[in-house]
């Protein structure tokens, strides 16, 4: 067919080839803390991995830090994206415009107090 694209050789469109996670946690009687650092890299929007239609590469960084307190309840503080980079996992093309499903806007703070039976 004309018009179609070569693939062999190419990466997949919306997988980006490389993804770094890691994590540590800290546990002690005063405070819990739990950090992670989450690495994507360059990701194609189409199948012929033209550069007009990618999305950048991107760190994020996420914190918790949680307590118990007496025997049924914890409380914790969470951030998402601490260094609030913000970034699309859809195209930057001149023509892609974004979707809010694929936009993250910056850092995040996450409150909760749980209850455990």
């Amino acid at each position: 067919m004309s018009g179609d694209v070569d693939l062999e050789g190419l990466e997949l469109r919306n997988s980006p080839k490389n993804i770094m996670n890691a994590g540590a946690q800290c546990l002690n009687s005063w405070i819990n803390v739990n950090i992670n650092l989450l690495w994507k890299d360059k990701q194609y929007m189409d199948d012929a991995n033209t550069e007009n239609e990618s999305a950048d590469d991107y760190v994020l960084v996420d914190v918790k830090f949680w307590r118990d307190i007496g025997k049924h309840f914890t409380a914790s503080l969470a951030v998402e994206n601490l260094f609030n980079n913000e970034h699309t996992e859809t195209s930057h093309g001149k023509d892609s415009g974004l979707s809010l499903e694929s936009y993250n806007p910056g850092r995040v703070f996450i409150g909760m107090l749980t209850y455990r039976f």
